[in-house]
């Protein structure tokens, strides 16, 4: 092999390398985050969706007000109840959330990051609604749902889905409710980036 054509294929074996790399790597931001997408809980086809515009500045996390689930089998099950109720009864055009989170500690796929969840009216274009599975008002959540919910939420400013200034808070400083609930509310409050009282658009008409 000629000097200048096996300079040229180490040349490209690098640049192929690096690029091997640095899509590892873009894919390595996300590894601590256990995803379960809507195929995986046989989600029902949304009726309607709008995207919104990225990268979004709050999260906002609130809880189903449900019964809990600590298995998987069990999540599921109870998504699929949340979903037709949203659907079926609400009219929504999806399950309200982005993205709930199990007892189980897993993270589940609700209308993911780039579509419109109906789950907080007024903030509904600008945030990401992420749902605890439960009631949280006398019981804590364990601390690997916890732990994924944090990590979810880094791993959407890693993705640029959202801010690096990006602010949390609870539904109820959004609107007039008690989600999500005063065990998770009391928690939420120490996270970084937490912005506690009302914000501007507070809403008590409900969604």
């Amino acid at each position: 092999m000629r000097p200048f054509t096996m300079q040229l294929t180490i040349s490209l074996l690098y640049a192929f390398l690096q690029v091997v790399i640095s899509l590892k790597e873009e894919h390595a931001t996300c590894d601590d985050v256990e995803i379960v997408s809507r195929e995986e809980w046989k989600a029902r086809p949304p009726v309607r969706f709008r995207a919104m515009k990225l990268p979004l500045n709050h999260v906002i996390i609130q809880h189903t007000a449900t019964t809990f689930c600590k298995t998987k089998p069990q999540c599921i099950r109870d998504i699929q109840f949340i979903q037709d109720y949203h659907l079926d009864y609400k009219g929504w055009g999806d399950i309200a959330y982005n993205f709930l989170i199990g007892g189980d500690g897993r993270v589940y796929e609700g209308v993911g990051w780039k579509n419109q969840g109906s789950h907080s009216i007024n903030f509904n274009t600008v945030s990401l609604g992420i749902a605890f599975i439960g009631d949280y008002t006398n019981v804590a959540p364990g601390q690997k749902s916890l732990n994924s919910t944090l990590n979810l939420i880094k791993c959407g400013v890693k993705e640029g889905y959202l801010s690096p200034t990006r602010e949390i808070h609870g539904h109820r400083d959004v609107a007039c409710t008690l989600s999500p609930g005063d065990k998770l509310y009391a928690i939420i409050r120490q996270w970084d980036n937490y912005k506690g009282g009302r914000l501007t658009a507070y809403d008590c008409s409900g969604n």
